[in-house]
């Protein structure tokens, strides 16, 4: 028994040793081992293809096209850089000699890669289509595929047309998306006894539904039908039916405005003619949104709108949401689908491959979970399953689902006819200034058209000679 039992104790001393020089050896290991090799296990690193591998005791400058470096380094570079310490950022925030240019546009591109060769690239959806096809970024396919980046949690929507932007390969990455959806007051539909709104309804059932809201509601108030975004103005509203119809506002072979077809017409007609009739909102005042007090029964508005419902001095009407108005001869795409900032990486960049890793980072489900978290207003990201379980269980039923359902319009990625952004802005305040003089009865549709052609042609061109 005595001889059994000093075995037994040997067997466990042997074991408690060997344990112990396994842990020696172990921390010895961790000891010697330069941080950066620990480092680049952590990473992945150590897994890959010696050429493939990133120095991390190579000191990496990247350039990274960001509108702010603040905002830049709070959302991903510093985060970015507990994993490649070894990394440092160049934010270019503006263009050489020209800081009012916004980064994305392909003018302002041109000059910033000529003159500062960024490494990683902000564009939009014109921006990438035109770097592509001049083979002026890197395809991302072949790193996606090596390090197994999971293309499956990002919505097929988003990445299907930044495959058609790069003729079938993937040149950027977005985390977030943009488009507009038709929330409604329940309560006001519920006290008049309506069936509430749908999915991929018309214009025309939108605002067959809205004319049936005109209610007055005392103190020279009123229920109206509906309102849009940005503020609910004639022109805002004119310019979102037309998108969704596909009206052209310039015309391809003169280059001119061309506002008195047919179709221009129609929509001015009956949008006119809500307004008239007093089911349209015209929200005179900047700070004020009629829905949120509860006093439209239904708005077009982006995904954003969301966070202001949810705020916690929100709204105390029960609401919910449905696909923006559709074309009935294209049902299934939205006309207001953008991917505002895509990621990219330069082709010319020497650092191409610690490029990558950013572009991954930020597109990384980590990111985007601190976005639905940090954020205020929560975007519309591209991960759609990762936020909607973030919405439904902060106790949101509305169907956020909406927001993914339509595919993007065949156009809404096409150059906006040539048009520079200045004009635009110029001519939402012309349309409005037209619209106030048909409604007070000074001018028919048909003149305040042929005044805008005329007025808007001579602003068109004055918009392009100082864009050059």
């Amino acid at each position: 028994m005595q001889l059994n039992r000093r075995r037994g104790n040997g067997r466990k001393v042997k074991a408690g040793v060997a344990a112990l020089v396994c842990v020696l050896f172990v921390i010895a290991f961790i000891v010697v081992q330069p941080v950066s090799e620990q480092i680049s296990r952590l990473t992945g690193e150590t897994s890959r293809d010696p050429d493939d591998r990133i120095d991390m005791d190579q000191p990496v400058r990247l350039k990274v096209v960001y509108p702010d470096e603040q905002i830049f380094m709070e959302k991903y570079g510093k985060s970015f850089l507990l994993r490649y310490p070894n990394v440092s950022f160049e934010v270019l925030t503006a263009v050489p000699g020209d800081p009012g240019i916004p980064l994305a546009e392909s003018g302002s591109l041109k000059k910033m890669l000529n003159q500062q060769r960024p490494d990683v690239l902000l564009l939009n959806q014109e921006s990438l289509g035109y770097l592509a096809a001049k083979n002026q970024l890197a395809a991302l396919d072949s790193w996606i595929v090596r390090d197994r980046f999971d293309l499956q949690a990002i919505d097929s929507k988003v990445t299907d047309r930044l495959r058609q932007l790069g003729g079938g390969l993937l040149y950027g990455l977005a985390p977030e998306m943009e488009r507009m959806g038709l929330f409604y007051n329940r309560d006001l539909f519920r006290s008049e006894g309506f069936a509430f709104p749908v999915s991929r309804m018309s214009w025309y059932d939108v605002l067959q539904t809205a004319a049936r809201f005109q209610t007055e509601v005392g103190d020279g108030e009123r229920i109206f039908g509906l309102s849009v975004y940005p503020r609910s103005t004639p022109g805002s509203l004119i310019s979102l039916v037309a998108a969704t119809l596909d009206l052209r506002m310039i015309d391809p072979v003169s280059r001119g405005l061309t506002l008195q077809a047919a179709g221009w017409r129609d929509v001015w007609t009956t949008v006119m003619g809500g307004y008239k009739n007093g089911y349209l909102a015209w929200e005179t005042l900047q700070a004020r949104n009629l829905f949120l007090e509860g006093k439209v029964a239904m708005s077009v508005q982006p995904f954003t709108f969301l966070s202001k419902l949810r705020e916690s001095d929100g709204v105390s009407f029960d609401w919910d949401v449905v696909t923006e108005p559709v074309n009935p001869g294209s049902p299934d795409q939205s006309a207001t689908f953008q991917i505002p900032m895509i990621y990219a990486v330069y082709a010319g960049s020497p650092s191409a491959k610690v490029a990558w890793e950013l572009v991954k980072h930020i597109n990384s489900p980590e990111i985007a979970d601190q976005q639905l978290h940090d954020n205020r207003e929560i975007p519309l990201l591209s991960r759609k399953q990762q936020l909607l379980e973030r919405l439904r269980s902060s106790g949101v039923k509305a169907d956020i689902d909406c927001f993914y359902e339509l595919k993007p319009g065949a156009n809404v990625s096409a150059p906006k006819d040539g048009v520079p952004a200045a004009f635009r802005s110029v001519f939402a305040g012309m349309m409005d200034g037209e619209a106030a003089q048909v409604l007070e009865g000074r001018k028919t549709v048909a003149e305040a058209l042929q005044a805008m052609e005329r007025q808007g042609g001579e602003a068109l061109l004055h918009s392009r000679t100082e864009g050059r």
